[in-house]
């Protein structure tokens, strides 16, 4: 076996990866998991455990695959999961993550599944992340109301940074940020350690309504918006996507490993390209050296847990649900276009967006399951791909 060697441009493409994944999004996630209730030191332990598992499984799978893997935890996952895990206890919502890992791993063992998924109409999975994405960018801009300065100067770093910087938009907005705790004096240094996180292990309880609300829409939206995007991103720069592999694995990971934070461990999309651009290795065989690094950088990122927890748990009242706003923006025109582009889906996708949008409760089933359902009956019905009249017609017969 050859000498496994490592350039600069591996190395700063792993780490550029992780950067924007956390920077994008490791607020959503903090924010779900306080929704759930957890204490720092838990959230903490969950996060650790995260960067661990998602380190691990990166290296793994890029290293014996010869393909750039990166696993990451859904972002839209935990957008979801803000306002979802409302009305639910902590151990409730992990048995619905083991439900939704077991889901995974049943649609790497059955073909015909993954394919049937792959049949959804892209524009009524994009509009039910809008239903899901959208009351958030809300809440972030309604600060303007309550918090006109703070909300004022994050936008207009934000939109600067998206000027000029476009990669590192979210992670300028994020260091502003810090700098407002501290002015504040809100920042509480004294929770920040490099310690090993002790692990906190929540016995998962399973609750049907939990398991329809909260395990069904997570496993589409993981499926539909992280693990099918991801496997195009693998394919679009002509590698062989290992896809029965990856929703065994990370089925199997998501299952075990949900009692100690992991809510969902798919496909990296948009960050994965970063380890594939041709300015990463002339040769094409050799890129997946930059996922290797990016595995190793998510577990050095995992344990500064305490420090990233702390830093936003310290965030004076608001601004963390601006940052949210602003970190969803990108990815809420992106649904809005696939959503509304062709002609033929617009109906069914506003009908998902707006049932979506309604927060409704109807036998026990979220409005994020009735929205896709209706979306797509209505969908099939106006196609006529639903009911089929086979008339007899008489023929003529020759005399």
């Amino acid at each position: 076996m050859s000498k496994l060697r490592f350039n600069l441009s591996h190395i700063s493409a792993g780490a550029i990866a992780v950067l924007v994944a956390y920077t994008s999004s490791v607020i959503l996630v903090i924010h779900a998991l306080t929704e759930m209730g957890l204490t720092q030191g838990q959230i903490n332990s969950w996060l650790f455990a995260l960067g661990l598992i998602m380190g691990i499984t990166t290296i793994i799978y890029s290293f014996y695959c010869k393909v750039p893997v990166l696993t990451a935890w859904s972002t839209p996952g935990a957008a979801f999961l803000i306002t979802a895990v409302e009305g639910y206890s902590a151990t409730d919502v992990v048995g619905a993550f083991v439900v939704c890992g077991l889901l995974t791993f049943i649609t790497g063992l059955i073909r015909p599944l993954s394919l049937a998924l792959q049949r959804i109409p892209s524009p009524i999975t994009s509009a039910l992340l809008c239903g899901v994405i959208l009351p958030i960018c809300l809440s972030g801009f309604t600060q303007l109301n309550t918090h006109p300065m703070m909300f004022l100067l994050l936008f207009n770093v934000y939109i600067v940074a998206k000027r000029f910087i476009p990669r590192y938009s979210m992670l300028l907005t994020l260091l502003v940020s810090v700098g407002i705790a501290l002015y504040f004096n809100t920042l509480n240094t004294a929770s920040m350690h490099l310690a090993m996180p002790r692990f906190y292990w929540l016995t998962p309880s399973f609750d049907i309504e939990s398991i329809i609300n909260i395990a069904i829409p997570l496993y589409l939206i993981t499926m539909l918006s992280q693990n099918m995007a991801g496997f195009a991103v693998i394919q679009n720069f002509q590698f062989s996507a290992p896809v029965r592999p990856v929703l065994l694995g990370t089925g199997l990971i998501n299952m075990i490993a949900a009692s100690c934070g992991i809510f969902t461990l798919n496909l990296a999309a948009i960050t994965a390209a970063i380890c594939m651009n041709d300015d990463i290795d002339g040769k094409h065989s050799d890129r997946y050296k930059a996922a290797i690094c990016a595995g190793g950088v998510y577990m050095l990122v995992g344990m500064w847990a305490s420090v990233v927890v702390a830093v936003f748990l310290s965030l004076p009242e608001g601004l963390a649900d601006i940052l949210a706003g602003l970190a969803l923006l990108t990815t809420l025109i992106s649904c809005f276009y696939n959503a509304f582009n062709k002609d033929e889906y617009r109906e069914p996708a506003m009908l998902t967006l707006l049932i979506t949008l309604s927060g409704m409760h109807l036998f026990g089933i979220s409005a994020a399951i009735w929205g896709v359902f209706v979306g797509l009956g209505y969908f099939k019905f106006m196609s006529g791909n639903i009911i089929r009249f086979n008339l007899p017609i008489a023929r003529k017969r020759n005399s």
